[in-house]
């Protein structure tokens, strides 16, 4: 029997160097039919959503200006995260006493802030007034958004945005506003006798001279006195404002100079010449302000008087047109 021996080792060998020039083949991508190459996908983890809170003030819009200009905040309020479509409420907040809020988003995405009117008959503030977002109101007064903001992006890695607030006007019944109290005003025409336009001892007053209060620009006359023996006068201005009153006296009269010496008591206060001869100059009455006696006129010249005064004087209303 042949030794089969020699034969089988060639066999061997055969196989050891096939599998040896598979097994260090270079490391290239070969197509094969038998190990066919996958690629290697490497797996990321999910992040988790990081909430945002979102903030931050509800005040009442005492000025009703939707500025933020040192007024209180108000308690008792819904504020309420929707999403951009507003067909989703997130979640919602009630102020507190000091008019602040805080609701929280789910994660970066668009959304928008809802208020809640806390009176049936209170309002909104104007919009996105002035130049500081931090001190605006963010919601619409009106209109088909009325109670919500616009829609705002809350971008990733974002953990906070504090600058959504409400103005909102509470409604209150209005104060009654008091009538105006009528300012008297006077006092005095004398004859200036050394023409130095100043009351001197000795100068009296002079009758029949029309005095006449006007408004500033001399447009409209609201009433008039003419003098008495005394030369004194009174007039009312019915309210607060700016004035001129003109000094009618007889015709050939020539006015004293205006304001001269350093009391204002005893001076003229009529311009003696130009576009304003026989006014004063405008003079403003504050609110604040009941009467003032120290408007005078003196005149260096007093012209016949065609018609005697009515003793003790007379005073003439006219009606009064506020403009």
């Amino acid at each position: 029997m042949r030794n089969k021996t020699p034969f089988r080792l060639l066999v061997l060998l055969f196989v050891v160097t096939v599998l040896a020039s598979w097994w260090f083949q270079p490391a290239a991508p070969v197509n094969s039919q038998i190990f066919p190459t996958f690629p290697i996908i490497t797996l990321q983890p999910t992040l988790t959503p990081v909430p945002v809170s979102i903030g931050n003030f509800v005040w009442d819009d005492l000025d009703m200006d939707g500025i933020q200009d040192g007024e209180p905040g108000l308690g008792g309020v819904t504020v309420q995260l929707w999403n951009a479509s507003r067909t989703l409420m997130i979640n919602e907040y009630t102020t507190g006493p000091a008019g602040f809020y805080q609701v929280t988003a789910p994660g970066p995405g668009d959304y928008r802030i809802r208020a809640i009117l806390p009176g049936a008959f209170d309002s909104f503030s104007p919009k996105h007034q002035g130049n500081d977002i931090t001190k605006d109101s963010d919601i619409h007064p009106s209109g088909t958004y009325i109670g919500f903001s616009d829609i705002f992006t809350i971008p990733i890695n974002t953990v906070s945005d504090f600058t959504y607030d409400v103005g909102i006007i509470v409604f209150g019944t209005a104060t009654p506003t008091p009538p105006p109290n009528p300012i008297n005003l006077g006092n005095f025409v004398w004859h200036d006798l050394n023409q130095n336009g100043i009351q001197d001892t000795g100068e009296n007053g002079i009758s029949g001279v029309n005095v006449q209060l006007w408004n500033s620009t001399k447009t409209q006359m609201i009433n008039q006195y003419t003098t008495g023996a005394s030369g004194l006068y009174q007039l009312t201005a019915p309210y607060q404002g700016d004035y001129r009153i003109f000094f009618l006296p007889p015709s050939g009269s020539s006015f004293s100079p205006k304001d001269q010496g350093a009391n204002d008591d005893k001076d003229s206060d009529a311009n003696p010449s130009g576009a304003h001869q026989g006014y004063t100059d405008i003079f403003t009455l504050s609110s604040n302000t009941t009467s003032i006696t120290n408007i005078d006129a003196g005149l260096t010249v007093v012209g016949a008087n065609p018609t005697p005064p009515l003793p003790g004087g007379s005073k003439i209303f006219l009606p009064i047109i506020k403009r």
